[in-house]
């Protein structure tokens, strides 16, 4: 009959490397957690930065287009010039273009916002 009375601490090592491989594990999973909650909490940002600049482009429109149309009537009466209306005409189409932009930068930090929630 042979029975080993010494183990060379065989199991004991590989007791303790299982404990250090769940420790990991679970260092692991809480560091993935915390990336996922700070890209969640990133583009929520981003989100709620592109809706205020979309805001603020539709303000800018309006502001334009009023001033668009008080220079066409100047224009019309004669005493504003085809410079100013030139020029208001070309800051409201300026203005135009940022909220394009601003619409397309909207959708995609909601479509960011979504993937980062897993909903896309």
């Amino acid at each position: 009959m042979d029975i080993p009375i010494f183990s060379g601490l065989q199991r004991h090592w590989q007791t303790q490397q299982a404990k250090l491989d769940v420790t990991k594990a679970q260092l692991d999973k809480e560091n993935t957690e915390r990336s996922l909650k700070n890209e969640y909490y990133g583009k929520s940002i981003d989100y709620n930065n592109a809706f205020e600049s979309y805001k603020t482009a539709q303000d800018q429109i309006k502001l334009s287009s009023s001033i668009y149309r008080k220079e066409q009537i100047k224009f019309k009466e004669g005493l504003g010039s085809s410079f100013d209306l030139q020029n208001s005409e070309t800051q409201l189409y300026t203005s135009q273009s940022q909220l394009y932009e601003s619409a397309i930068n909207l959708i995609q930090a909601k479509v960011a916002l979504d993937k980062a929630k897993g909903e896309l």
